[in-house]
């Protein structure tokens, strides 16, 4: 499905063993049951969605569609990652400012899946594969999040970057995570990653 830091890994319905024919089987078996179910998310969102005017509704509706299929969903060595693709670029992967903008609705509707977006930045950090004093752009380029792939062709890489820009999506993708999770073990457990961009952010200031 992926491959991370690599290895090749598999989408998140093989994490317990379950086989093609096997999970074929229970969609056909749950389809009209889970088509119920989206039927009724999609009327519940743009009904919400609606009393905000016709035009946003509109984009709403749309827009969650693209939100959602512009990820990949898989499970590694505990964790999961929901890797965003850059389709109509250079196909970035886990792109920083992809996630910024798309989390407001797994906020609400599934936080766990913020972090299996940041998730793939931290890991590249961890690994010792990003060089620099801020945070990178990108982990890859789909299907292959190895590493960061923007303006690293360059000269000299570093006229590329966005560290304010991608620091502070960091920071604030961290905290509204917690918000939502009410829990702040996610920011505890990246606390030396995260509090070091702010550190940088006083030097600049």
């Amino acid at each position: 499905s992926l491959q991370y830091f690599g290895k090749n890994i598999g989408a998140y319905w093989k994490k317990d063993g379950a086989s093609f024919s096997e999970v074929a089987a229970a969609a056909i078996k749950d389809y009209d049951s889970i088509v119920a179910r989206a039927d009724a998310f999609d009327r519940n969102l743009c009904e919400r969605a609606g009393a905000l005017g016709e035009d946003y509704k509109n984009i709403v509706c749309l827009a969650y569609r693209q939100t959602v299929a512009g990820h990949k969903l898989t499970f590694h060595d505990g964790e999961i990652q929901f890797v965003s693709k850059e389709n109509y670029s250079n196909g970035c992967a886990a792109t920083v400012d992809v996630t910024y903008p798309s989390i407001p609705m797994f906020l609400i509707y599934n936080p766990k899946l913020v972090e299996g977006m940041l998730n793939p930045i931290f890991k590249l950090i961890e690994k010792g594969l990003w060089h620099y004093d801020f945070a990178p752009h990108d982990a890859g380029r789909y299907p292959l999040v190895n590493g960061q792939v923007y303006g690293m062709n360059k000269p000299d890489p570093l006229t590329k970057q966005m560290p304010v820009e991608e620091c502070g999506n960091m920071i604030l993708c961290v905290a509204a995570l917690c918000h939502a999770e009410k829990d702040d073990t996610y920011f505890l457990d990246h606390f030396d990653l995260l509090t070091h961009p702010a550190d940088a952010f006083e030097v600049l200031h």
